[in-house]
């Protein structure tokens, strides 16, 4: 299994508390799989019964949007990983010459092929983790109106995670001498870039979302609220995972093995967790019919006596299509796609007339 994971060094620690970290490590993952799993399901049990969903078939409606896209990849990583996971865990206690613990924990640094599963563990990790930053890039740049100049430095780090993830990777498949050591500094930056991508998007969202409503409080606003609670909690938990793996692998403890092996399955849960609680909100909000729905982020321009012309104010229509779930549902007359919420300031009575860029997933 993944003894010599991408975020791990060689591990300290006598062959039994080796073994017993790696017998722990197979039922965490295999514990988070399953919540993961189970998410998964639910969400497309709920894209199943969507309206849209009912009219046009679950094939043609699923992965309408990039975020149910980087789920569906999510899903497949978690799947091999978790896989690799239990084929390298049974290989290390049945293959010849595994009469004792010390024979199975080297078995398991040094067999051929379970070096080559590790390496494919490796890479699932560093894939589930640039798949996990780009979702979040994604959400700061669509609420940003596709603007690029605040989403340059999470792609920095983006690049950045990949580089290094990709250099671990490498030094760690040609299995060099001392390779874990030299690339132990690589390890820490590959995983700090990653909570620093995840910090920062999550801020200039927050940041977005609460000057928004702060400027224009309505009754709509607590719906965008809640919507901004959902990410941040589930980018505290990502993030504090993040930081508490950086310090096992600082002070080299076993334990940092088990943190490691639930990354790519955590990813899934986080990013679906999301979409489905936004989901359920969405669709327990009674119909409202609309002729045309709108979805993503409304520019609205107001040109009064007041304010001088050109002045663009930024507002986001959708709670759900800001979390990736503008594709539930196209129906105007769904719950699931009638949300919209505006936030102008407040205007003069005299004059006033608007127009509306819409921008979607």
């Amino acid at each position: 299994m993944d003894m010599e994971g991408i975020g791990t060094d060689s591990p300290p620690g006598t062959p039994v508390q080796q073994l017993a970290v790696q017998m722990s490590v197979v039922v965490l993952e295999t514990l988070f799989y399953g919540i993961f799993l189970v998410l998964f399901f639910a969400m497309g049990y709920i894209r199943l019964h969507s309206r849209n969903s009912t009219r046009l078939g679950f094939g043609a409606s699923f992965g309408r949007s990039p975020v149910e896209l980087a789920l569906f990849a999510l899903l497949l990583l978690s799947t091999t990983h978790w896989t690799i996971t239990l084929i390298s865990f049974f290989s290390t206690f049945l293959g010849p010459g595994r009469d004792s613990v010390a024979a199975m924990i080297h078995a398991s640094r040094n067999s051929p092929s379970l070096l080559r599963l590790q390496s494919t563990q490796n890479m699932l990790t560093l894939l589930s983790m640039a798949v996990g930053d780009a979702v979040i890039i994604h959400r700061l740049w669509v609420v940003y109106t596709h603007n690029l100049r605040i989403v340059i430095a999470p792609l920095a780090f983006w690049a950045g995670l990949i580089v290094t993830g990709f250099y671990v990777v490498v030094r760690l498949y040609i299995n060099l001498p001392n390779a874990h050591k030299t690339v132990s500094g690589w390890i820490t930056a590959n995983w700090v870039l990653s909570a620093a991508t995840c910090v920062y998007c999550t801020t200039f969202l927050a940041c977005r979302v609460w000057t928004t409503c702060r400027e224009s409080p309505g009754k709509r606003t607590g719906k965008l609220m809640a919507s901004l609670v959902v990410l941040v909690e589930s980018a505290a938990i990502w993030t504090s995972w993040m930081l508490v793996y950086i310090v096992l692998h600082e002070v080299h403890t076993v334990v940092q093995l088990a943190f490691n092996a639930c990354v790519t399955s955590l990813l899934g849960i986080v990013n679906t967790s999301i979409y489905l609680r936004i989901a359920v909100g969405v669709s327990a909000a009674p119909p409202r019919p609309r002729p045309r729905p709108q979805s993503g982020i409304t520019i609205t321009q107001t040109e009064m006596n007041t304010r001088a012309p050109g002045t663009e104010l930024a507002t986001m229509t959708n709670d759900a299509s800001l979390f990736g779930l503008s594709a539930v549902s196209s129906d105007p007359e769904s719950s699931e796609y009638g949300l919209e919420y505006q936030y102008p300031n407040p205007i003069d009575s005299r004059r006033s007339s608007s127009v509306k860029y819409s921008y979607s997933l």
